[in-house]
């Protein structure tokens, strides 16, 4: 665990451990039949929302609806549109400023509701960023999930060691002047807020909200901007807001930054695992190579997971005993 301590609430970072896969029995019996695949906890689709790609040097939709100036010219003066080289190919980009809180972008948000709220609780945030030398050590906020008014903080930030998140928890590294594709997936349903870049999970961390609360996605939202003037400039190549939580193996299958930005359509490995009962013990295999850690909770609200006794990172096949007079078990493999 590694602390940086910025004398902010938002300012200390620590790492996490990337959830790969879990299995669920109850009362011993198999709620994933055999054989069933499950990439990973989360089981909803995801759609495309909204995809802008900057190809015609203005805001326009590659999917959805166009974004739109906060404060019209005051932010239009200030944006620039332009090319880059990625892996040696062209790249449209808009250039953003270090936004006032009269300045930013407005997202135009048509997914339905979801997560058992009248909002979105549930969505996915992929971008690819720049940001230039001149805007190291400062604070850029990416998503704002309010109206910017006197006191409502931006939600998710690069901080001024190019951690990104927000509140105590800051994971992975922006290095300026190298593109990057960071993902954000927010499920206030399951109270978890993870972050990615270039396809590899950087850490992730409880929101401690509620249903519709702040982290919820209403009518519109604001990109690049905060109410305090937290921002700096810099560049994105492309922008895709999808409804629902993208898994684990979704997003590290979109890979990194690409000059032809995000790729709509996803290719994944399915995961394989299986879970019977043999005798006294509960079986366990994952039939996709790979090194894992067995983790076991006798609940999920609250889960309190622990690793199982005697499971050493391995390859598998597990067997758990199971413990006279237990009626419940929920297991998990973290890789």
């Amino acid at each position: 665990m590694l602390w940086q301590c910025l004398g902010n609430t938002r300012r200390r970072e620590m790492k996490a451990v990337q959830l790969f896969a879990k299995a669920v029995v109850f009362g011993f019996m198999l709620l994933l039949p055999v054989g069933s695949h499950a990439a990973n906890t989360n089981t909803n689709t995801t759609t495309i929302v909204g995809q802008w790609d900057f190809d015609s040097g203005d805001l326009r939709a590659t999917t959805g609806q166009p974004l739109a100036y906060l404060n019209g010219v005051i932010t239009s003066n200030a944006t620039v549109f332009t090319t880059f080289l990625i892996d040696d190919s062209t790249a449209n980009a808009m250039g953003f400023p270090a936004a006032h809180a009269d300045q930013g972008y407005i997202v135009t948000n048509t997914a339905p509701a979801n997560g058992g709220g009248t909002n979105v609780n549930q969505y996915t945030l992929i971008m690819d960023l720049m940001y230039p030398e001149e805007s190291d050590l400062t604070w850029r906020a990416i998503l704002q999930t309010g109206n910017n008014e006197p006191g409502d903080d931006a939600e998710l930030f690069v901080n001024p060691l190019g951690g990104i998140g927000t509140g105590a928890n800051y994971f992975g590294e922006i290095i300026t002047n190298i593109w990057t594709r960071v993902a954000f997936t927010v499920d206030i349903t399951n109270d978890n807020l993870s972050i990615y870049t270039n396809g590899t999970l950087a850490g992730s961390a409880s929101l401690s909200t509620t249903i519709d609360g702040p982290w919820s996605l209403g009518p519109t939202f604001l990109l690049f901007t905060d109410d305090s003037d937290d921002t700096a400039a810099g560049y994105v190549n492309s922008i895709q807001y999808r409804s629902g939580v993208m898994t684990a193996d979704e997003i590290a299958a979109l890979g990194g930054p690409s000059a032809g930005g995000i790729s709509a359509s996803v290719s994944t490995n399915s995961f394989k695992m299986t879970i019977t009962k043999s005798g006294s013990n509960v079986h366990i295999t994952a039939d996709t190579p790979g090194t894992y850690q067995l983790e076991t909770t006798p609940t999920l609200v609250p889960a309190s997971w622990q690793s199982v006794v005697g499971t050493q990172p391995s390859s598998g096949p597990w067997d758990v005993p199971i413990a006279p007079g237990t009626k419940t078990a929920f297991f998990r493999l973290k890789r």
